[in-house]
């Protein structure tokens, strides 16, 4: 057991209040943030939530970061060999990562320390990642300059000691009610070409009015362009400012020995969105198999059929799913999924469980 000051108690206490606040993922992120800056003091930061499958950063807030970092960020952790990368700590559980203690002492072997450190005068950085059930909800880097000592393991264990608390504040955060989208949002894809440096070449109208609901620094962009480069899944889903949920994907141009990247950008499938919403709930496999009959309009006779279960079973299961996400009837679930404007387009009838369909 780490004996912790109690100034460490109650700084970590302080996070841990702040897991339980209802805020939308960006806040929830700042507020984290400025909550970790009493455990372990740092000078930049970059908090990304993360998608669970693929395990690429989507949309990020940000203090003390460049502006145009994006693209040699995620060239690092892509196609450069080095330590603590953030997929590795999610898939190897290790959750926390400290540059100069994972380089034995000499940072200077990491390209990471070589090559974007220096960007923001930066001298260590700690990276953590937040597993609920083992899935990855988030991850964040803090970084400290050359006035500050290099981080210590001591205070790798005690953002350890809050990460379970953050990652399921995150995840219940991912689930969270979006605000509406406007009704100028498009709703066709977008497409778009990256250079290896992150800058881009061409792109189509709706391509631009999506990239306006993204982060500022984009960062899901430059994921999925790196991704590509370096053949891993470059497939991602990223909830937008308006709480939207995206789809983004790249792939490599043939032929092109400059590494340009197609990337489309569009609404997420409803299967994407059920699915996320299905871990940021924890909903059981049976609650996701009703979940999918409601959203695909199928009445509560034919889903007890279906899966061969009474209909008292479906009911039992369609209250619990009500619970799950606030909501009071099948129509206002299939909203949540699917968003406000997909349920004005093809509206299903309220019913309460019990209620003949």
């Amino acid at each position: 057991m780490t004996r912790m000051s109690v100034r460490e108690r109650d700084a970590l206490h302080g996070v841990e209040r702040a897991c339980a606040l209802d805020l939308d993922s960006r806040s929830l992120r700042r507020e984290l943030a400025a909550r970790l800056s009493r455990v372990v003091g740092y000078d930049a930061y970059c908090f990304a939530a993360v998608d669970p499958w693929t395990l690429l950063l989507a949309d990020e807030v940000s203090a003390g970061m460049p502006p145009d970092g994006g693209a040699a960020a995620t060239h690092n952790e892509y196609l450069v060999d080095d330590v603590d990368k953030f997929a590795e700590l999610a898939r190897t559980r290790r959750t926390v990562g400290i540059l100069g203690h994972s380089t034995g002492g000499e940072p200077d072997r990491s390209h990471r320390f070589r090559t974007l450190l220096p960007m923001i005068d930066a001298r260590d950085e700690m990276r953590v990642v937040f597993l609920a059930d083992g899935h990855c909800w988030g991850a964040i880097s803090l970084f400290r300059g050359w006035r500050r000592p290099p981080f210590t393991p001591h205070e790798g264990t005690l953002v350890r000691a809050v990460a379970r608390s953050i990652a399921t504040a995150l995840r219940r955060a991912a689930g969270r009610t979006g605000t509406p989208a406007p009704a100028d949002t498009p709703s066709g894809p977008g497409v778009l070409l990256l250079d290896p440096r992150g800058r881009t070449v061409a792109s189509n109208e709706s391509a631009r009015r999506w990239l306006e609901e993204l982060s500022p620094l984009r960062m899901g962009l430059h994921e999925v362009a790196a991704a590509s480069r370096a053949g891993a899944e470059s497939y991602l889903r990223v909830r937008t400012r308006t709480g939207r949920w995206l789809s983004l994907s790249g792939s490599t141009m043939d032929g092109d020995a400059a590494g340009t990247v197609s990337i489309v950008v569009q609404p997420a499938p409803t299967s994407d969105i059920a699915r996320m919403l299905a871990l940021a709930y924890a909903l059981s496999p049976r609650e996701q198999e009703v979940l999918r009959s409601v959203v695909a309009g199928v009445p509560s006779a034919a889903i007890a059929t279906g899966l061969r279960v009474s209909a008292h079973t479906v009911d039992g299961h369609l209250k619990s799913l009500f619970a799950k996400f606030g909501v009071g009837s099948r129509g206002q679930l299939v909203g949540r999924v699917v968003g406000d404007v997909h349920t004005r387009q093809r509206a299903v009838p309220d019913r309460t469980p019990g209620q003949r369909p």
